[in-house]
């Protein structure tokens, strides 16, 4: 028999054996089933990793495993009309060329007699991406200190701005947006923000914004 359950959690199968009423037939004893099994049953689910993004920065999306079966496939769709394909594995990462919030969405299914075969669908995740953008001043007056302040949406602890002043020196890598800097000489310069993701390994740039004007007479 086939069943499907429509709720997760732990269920116990056991099997029973009766003679149908109908059946003329005696036995010394029924047929006796003396084990049980055991199945979890669980939603599909999967996670999507930064869940505000900047474009171009690829984002993670995973799903527990599911072991067991090597036929079973998963599709990730990304919401701009791409996605994985039918897949093995329980992990993939896309990055979004244009801003916007996208709806994303996961499938599992099985290989069989070479097509895929889809069992079911995740809940769907919602996704922000953004543009990196600086807040500056358009002219300063050598040796005069301005305000420069990354734009960028969210409030993730993981996240670190620095920017780079285009005179040969960048800010260091901060969780508070603003900082402040002067230029020595005159010229025209084109500073620009950045962002990263704090990692094992230290700070990892993810993003970058366009270049501002900025004239120092």
């Amino acid at each position: 028999v086939q069943y499907q359950y429509r709720t997760a959690g732990m269920y116990v199968i056991s099997a029973s054996v009766a003679i149908r009423p109908e059946i003329r037939a005696t036995f010394d004893a029924l047929p006796t089933v003396g084990n049980t099994v055991g199945v979890t049953v669980r939603k599909t689910a999967f996670s999507a990793t930064p869940a505000v993004a900047a474009v171009g920065e690829p984002i993670t999306f995973a799903t527990p495993a599911r072991p067991g079966d090597s036929r079973i496939r998963y599709r990730f769709t990304f919401a701009d009309d791409t996605d994985s394909g039918w897949i093995p594995d329980v992990q993939v990462t896309h990055a979004y060329t244009t801003p916007g919030a996208y709806t994303t969405s996961m499938e599992v299914g099985i290989f069989d007699d070479d097509q895929n075969f889809s069992w079911d669908r995740s809940e769907p995740i919602s996704l922000e991406v953004a543009e990196v953008a600086l807040d500056a001043p358009e002219s300063l007056t050598s040796n005069d200190a301005g305000r420069f302040t990354v734009q960028f949406p969210g409030n993730d602890p993981a996240l670190r701005y620095r920017v780079n002043f285009a005179d040969g020196s960048t800010s260091e890598w901060s969780p508070n947006p603003s900082t402040t800097h002067s230029y020595n000489a005159a010229g025209t310069y084109q500073p620009f923000a950045e962002i990263g993701r704090v990692t094992d390994a230290g700070v990892t740039r993810v993003a970058a914004s366009a270049v501002r004007s900025l004239v120092v007479p």
